[in-house]
């Protein structure tokens, strides 16, 4: 992605260069129809005026009416083709500039997402391509009254030099002071887009955690910390406002002021003979018309620079190359088995301490293996790189033998089913959540998945059955319903890399049972990485590991760690709830 507003919007504008090839000539032909009919409308009001009486008055005057109304009305054909040309443009570059931004976006590792928030991404997003829409809009009447410029200059260069010398000055001198002001205006607008995105963001983060809200009784704190960001906002909004007014105000006494001096020297260009009626007449019809339209043109300029300052303001949160990227390369992921092997891996997250250093782990293909260790130790951080959402400092993480680098993403993230401890549903059907496991299957496939996941039961009961519309994050199901729902996507997937992220912690005993039933179906024929607290889930494992600071401390079946009274037995005898029988 471009890294600056005008090369973003440069980028476009070559891919449609041919559509804006054709609307620019539309235009031109257009205007210079319309300056055709307005010079003939000039010699009209001459010959009205000076050959009453002649044998050919009525001849000659019909003429020039039929001469006029023809220039007029080929002018508007062909500017309202440039307009339905325009029509469909616009919605075309919209689509393809959310699709791309979408597919540049959904390219990030996850610390993008983990140091940006939600609603920032999703403003910035809003203003990258309003931005571009705004400008496409501007630009095609900022064309327009340009080319109105440009050819009412040489036409009256074409009569008189003199005039046309003026003009051009006058235009240059409207051109200097709109790209002057446009240069502060720029800054201004740069600041109110990112105050704007940071209270949108403010917003959406404060409804999504609404819950907290509500528990801690924080909603004035909420508020006063909104009110803060918005009078920050409005301050910036209200100065550039100001700004806006203050340069509509110059332009608008520059283009009345010009419009008296060229009056003036109109008049005595005609006294002095040099140019004749229908000149005089033609010239004062079109400058009237034209100090309006360069002050179009330049306000469009100005409200360039504007748009520029909130893309660039965009740009800025958007187009960060992202951190992991395929190689060249890559292949392919197609396996059926999967063997995992750690080969002394060292990693850090941002400089910081090594968490893992040199460290080494095989899983053999179909193993179960359990992870356990304090907090810090490494547990979460291991499964992520199995995922790739981070790259080793040094060291490989491989798949049978490969290396995932040399593996692309994609395909990688296929091979491996994640069950998390806080399920992400999306705000859609049971039938639709389900399904995401594998977009392809049919409604026979998802019912399926979700009896083995022991799902099926309570989605019969909700008012829809499987067309029941979750909410936000599945907020209408209990924390044991959306785990089934995610072992159930994760049965349809049927990847060949299972991982638990501690997925039963948070639940009920009772929860917690329909869950390892599920769970010892899923497992099945699978490469299993579990994180668990609760160790009872840990007793299907093949083999256990213990972390602390990043190095495996102990690893054995749960009865033989037991019996050695180590660090695991340990945090075992710090189980509190008492449910598990050796």
């Amino acid at each position: 992605m471009q890294k600056t507003a005008i090369k973003f919007i440069w980028y476009y504008l070559k891919i449609f260069k041919l559509m804006l090839v054709l609307i620019l000539t539309l235009m031109s032909l257009s205007r210079l129809l319309e300056q055709g009919a307005q010079y003939y409308f000039a010699k009209l009001f001459e010959h009205i005026a000076s050959a009453v009486g002649q044998a050919d008055y009525w001849q000659i005057t019909f003429d020039f009416i039929v001469i006029i109304t023809v220039l007029a009305l080929l002018g508007a054909f062909l500017r309202m083709l440039a307009d339905w040309c325009s029509s469909r443009l616009v919605p075309h570059i919209r689509s393809v500039v959310i699709r791309d931004t979408f597919d540049y976006v959904n390219k990030q590792s996850i610390s993008y997402f983990v140091g940006e928030m939600t609603g920032n991404i999703s403003n910035k997003f809003h203003q990258l391509q309003n931005g571009v829409i705004d400008f496409f809009v501007q630009i095609h009447g900022f064309l327009h009254d340009t080319l109105y410029t440009v050819i009412t200059i040489g036409i009256l260069t074409y009569l008189n030099w003199m005039l046309g010398l003026c003009m051009i000055l006058w235009v240059a001198l409207m051109v200097y002071q709109g790209f002057r002001f446009g240069r502060k205006r720029a800054t201004l607008s740069k600041q109110t887009s990112t105050l704007s995105s940071q209270t949108n963001a403010q917003i959406i983060d404060s409804i999504a955690n609404y819950a907290e809200i509500k528990s801690f009784s924080n909603y004035k704190f909420e508020r006063v910390n909104l009110l803060n960001t918005l009078r920050q906002w409005r301050k910036a909004e209200t100065t550039e406002q100001k700004a806006k007014v203050k340069i509509r105000a110059c332009m608008e006494f520059l283009a009345i002021i010009s419009i008296a001096i060229f009056i003036i020297i109109n008049t005595f260009l005609l006294y002095w003979q040099q140019i004749d009626v229908t000149t005089y007449i033609f010239a004062l019809s079109t400058f009237d018309r034209l100090s309006w339209t360069s002050f179009s043109v330049n306000w469009a300029v100005n409200n360039f620079t504007r748009i520029t300052g909130q893309m660039n303001s965009a740009l800025e949160t958007l187009a960060i190359d992202p951190e992991i990227v395929d190689s060249p390369s890559a292949k392919t992921l197609k396996i059926k088995k999967a063997e995992i092997k750690f080969d002394k891996v060292c990693f850090h997250y941002n400089n910081q301490q090594n968490i893992f250093k040199n460290f080494n782990l095989d899983i053999k293909a179909g193993e179960k293996i359990g992870i356990v260790g304090s907090s810090g130790s490494g547990k979460s951080t291991l499964i992520k790189l199995i995922s790739r959402y981070f790259d080793t400092s040094s060291g490989t993480v491989k798949i049978n033998g490969i290396d995932i680098k040399d593996i692309t993403q994609d395909s990688l993230h296929k091979n491996i089913a994640v069950i998390p401890q806080d399920v992400c549903l999306f705000n859609r059907t049971i039938m639709d959540n389900i399904r995401y496991g594998n977009v392809d299957a049919d409604e026979a496939k998802v019912i399926k998945a979700a009896k083995d996941a022991s799902a099926d039961k309570f989605i019969e009961k909700l008012p829809s059955s499987y067309k029941t519309k979750v909410g936000d994050r599945g907020v209408i199901l209990s924390g044991g319903e959306r785990q089934r729902i995610a072992i159930a996507r994760a049965i349809l997937k049927n990847a060949p890399i299972l991982i638990f992220d501690e997925a039963t912690s948070s639940l009920d005993s009772e929860s917690e049972k329909y869950i390892q039933d599920s769970m010892k179906k899923l497992m099945k024929n699978k490469t299993v990485v579990a994180i668990a607290h609760r160790l009872s889930t840990l007793r299907e494992m093949d083999r256990i590991i213990v972390l602390e600071n990043g190095k495996i401390v102990e690893e054995g079946t749960h009865l033989g760690l037991l019996r050695k009274k180590g660090r695991y037995a340990k945090l075992f005898k710090m189980q509190s709830d008492g449910y598990l029988q050796v």
